[in-house]
């Protein structure tokens, strides 16, 4: 019986504490609600009502999207790098390309309607989110983590991808009820884009 108990108590002194969670509470709560409103509220309802709008050349609908203060940065059509080759040519911008100058909401929509009437037949259009960002309060191992596990770097944005332009979406005053409001896109500059054009024979 001593022998027993002295061992028990041997290993109560080697047992290790258990480590403490690597997210509180909050922080979970935080993700979970970023996964909701990114994900399902913008990615599954918003961002497809924007989509429709720009494929049936609906511009009152689209700009309804954005918000009067909107500020919006593409790409100059003749930046970027560009490869000929005898059936197309190929243009892209990537990170290292700076956007243009700012643009309001009018002249936004009216370069996405120009890119969409470039098309003969209606074409398809995807708007979706491509990369969601929410900052962190937490510990730096806890930001690694959620980081490597997400895919989040802190810089407390989304992207999108809508017909070859890869741009960042504001991500606060997001709800439930965003899909069903007016202006709630406030600003989307792109940073990566790339598209092709064929040649008829």
């Amino acid at each position: 019986m001593l022998i027993l108990v002295g061992g028990l108590g041997a290993a109560a002194l080697l047992a290790r504490p258990a480590p403490p969670p690597m997210l509180t509470d909050a922080d979970l709560k935080y993700l979970q609600d970023a996964e909701h409103f990114g994900g399902f509220v913008l990615g599954d309802r918003a961002l497809p009502l924007l989509a429709e709008a720009l494929r049936d050349d609906d511009r009152e609908t689209l700009l309804a999207f954005f918000s009067e203060s909107f500020e919006g940065r593409l790409f100059d059509n003749n930046s970027g790098k560009s490869t000929t080759y005898p059936f197309a040519t190929f243009r892209s911008w990537t990170e290292d390309t700076t956007a243009g100058e700012p643009t309001g909401r009018d002249e936004f929509v009216e370069t996405l309607l120009a890119y969409r009437r470039k098309f003969d037949k209606t074409p398809s259009v995807t708007w979706k989110v491509m990369q969601m960002q929410p900052s962190l309060v937490v510990s730096s191992t806890a930001r690694g983590k959620a980081a490597s596990s997400w895919g989040w770097p802190e810089t407390g944005s989304m992207e999108a991808w809508p017909s070859g332009h890869q741009v960042p979406l504001p991500d606060h005053r997001i709800h439930d009820k965003t899909p069903k409001e007016d202006g709630w896109l406030a600003s989307c500059t792109a940073f990566r884009a790339q598209y092709a054009t064929g040649k008829t024979r």
